[in-house]
């Protein structure tokens, strides 16, 4: 309901997590769209999830109003956007797919090294030759 044109996608894939998200805030938009085509040519699938509350301190009042979003806070991006720095949490939701994430059964052999190292590509791509977007003069 919160995201419609993902749950499409996951539709789409019937319900399988062959996908990385990419949750970004809109002052991430250009750099979420260079990461999207270079994940892209490294055959990465890289979903971007728009989460349109507020960057600020003020974030952390939004699990009140609305509580179903906390999760998109659960990684060390949160508090680059409290501190309103353009950041972009990358994952692969595996604690919400893989009931060993963190726990004993959590070891090397269960990791996709093809994607991790897809990402690491692309990553080093788009971080060296992204142009930011100007700062807002105002």
């Amino acid at each position: 309901m919160l995201f419609p044109l993902l749950a499409r996608s996951i539709r789409a894939r019937e319900g399988r997590g062959d996908f990385l998200a990419a949750v970004h805030r809109g002052d991430c938009e250009g750099l979420l769209e260079d990461l999207v085509t270079t994940a892209a040519d490294q055959e990465l699938d890289l979903l971007g999830l728009l989460d349109r509350r507020w960057n600020g301190p003020g974030q952390r009042f939004t699990r009140w109003v609305n509580p179903l979003l906390m999760d998109l806070d659960r990684s060390d991006h949160a508090p680059f956007w409290r501190a309103q720095v353009p950041s972009i949490l990358i994952t692969g939701t595996a604690p919400l797919r893989n009931s060993r994430y963190h726990r004993r059964g959590d070891i090397p052999d269960t990791l996709d090294h093809r994607r991790m190292n897809a990402l690491a590509r692309s990553l080093a791509h788009v971080l060296a030759t992204h142009e930011p977007a100007s700062p807002d003069p105002t």
